[in-house]
């Protein structure tokens, strides 16, 4: 099964996305992008979907630093 990191600040936004989501992928979902970075080096991920606006680090960093490893 594809598995997909789900990165968004908002909680009622994040979980409507892994709701729907999860009926056909298994799906992990974050608040922040340093949750996401450790998330993303201890397991394999298929897709990101990343909110841009982040706390701390925004979302294109978040996926410059995942394209660095």
């Amino acid at each position: 099964m594809n598995k997909i990191l789900i990165v968004e600040d908002e909680k009622n936004i994040r979980e409507s996305i892994q709701t729907i989501l999860s009926e056909n992928y298994e799906t992990k979902a974050v608040d922040n992008a340093e949750d996401a970075i450790k998330l993303f080096l201890d397991e394999n991920f298929d897709l990101l979907i990343s909110d841009i606006r982040l706390p701390g680090m925004d979302g294109i960093e978040l996926v410059k630093k995942f394209k660095e490893t």
